[in-house]
């Protein structure tokens, strides 16, 4: 019966049809965010889990190892990847079994409208140009497709406490940080629209305790031994701000899409900042 209701709520993230008592089970479980990565074995987050009928093709940009790619293979999806550094594309090649290329995916000639889905998995704080970046996004996306991007929270309750002593600014590593508004903004003028969002809070007390110590002008080198109570009552309090509606976790999850059929002249309106994360999208 677990086996049967997991392949049901695969099935309705999947939207694929699904009859019966089980059917409606799993359309029912399915409407909880934590069941749907349970169903696929929390190998990803909920927003890189397919969303469509059939496998859909994948793209990862900065893939490092290529142990998301493994991850994104295990719950359905076609994958590739590209990656910066040649030595590091060439282990994801061996890890994952997929295609990388190896370059700036803003340089390289990548098919447009291919994928239906990019994902940037704490990549987007190492670009420059966040306009040029969504811009080659949205050319490489298929319609309806959506790209993913995980990504430091400028606005999470660790960089208000610890103001300029925060881990994740981490200059010259990082170049921006984009609010979530403004990522609405310019993903708008890139013919994108903000999906749904929501802040986390899993790796809190790696971040809070790292802050400290940095702040403290410490080694920055993170044990468990080096976590405090302050530390995660801290992370505590953020985990409970999140349930309670407040997005100050220290990562963001933002889904963009590319519409479908975009009409001449028709204007595109940033969709509001209110993100309603256990409901699939």
């Amino acid at each position: 019966m677990r086996s049967r209701l997991r392949q049901a709520v695969m099935a309705a993230v999947r939207r694929e049809p699904a009859g019966g008592v089980i059917g409606w089970l799993g359309e029912a479980l399915a409407k909880s965010r934590h069941l749907r990565e349970r169903a696929f074995h929390s190998c990803v987050i909920d927003e890189m889990l397919p969303f469509k009928l059939g496998a859909g093709c994948v793209l990862e940009v900065g893939c490092g190892a290529g142990q998301m790619l493994k991850a994104l293979t295990q719950v359905g999806w076609r994958v590739e990847g590209v990656e910066w550094d040649a030595n590091a594309a060439e282990v994801a090649r061996r890890t994952s079994g997929q295609q990388v290329q190896t370059g700036d995916f803003r340089q390289l000639d990548i098919p447009r409208e291919r994928y239906d889905m990019v994902v940037l998995h704490h990549v987007l704080e190492h670009l420059p140009d966040l306009r040029s970046d969504l811009r080659k996004i949205e050319a490489i996306l298929a319609p309806g497709g959506r790209a993913v991007l995980v990504y430091p929270n400028p606005d999470s309750l660790g960089a208000y406490v610890f103001r300029q002593n925060w881990v994740h600014w981490d200059p010259p590593r990082h170049l921006i940080m984009p609010p979530v508004r403004t990522l609405a903004k310019f993903a708008n003028d890139s013919g994108l629209n903000l999906l749904r969002f929501r802040s986390s809070a899993r790796y809190a007390k790696w971040a809070l305790t790292s802050s400290r110590l940095y702040r403290s002008r410490a080694a920055v080198k993170f044990t468990f031994q080096s976590i405090t109570f302050p530390d995660r009552l801290l992370a505590f309090c953020e985990g409970a701000l999140i349930a309670m509606g407040f997005h100050l976790g220290e990562e963001l999850f933002v889904v963009l899409e590319k519409p479908r059929l975009s009409k001449p002249g028709q204007s595109r309106e940033i969709a509001g900042l209110t993100s309603r994360s256990d409901q699939p999208a």
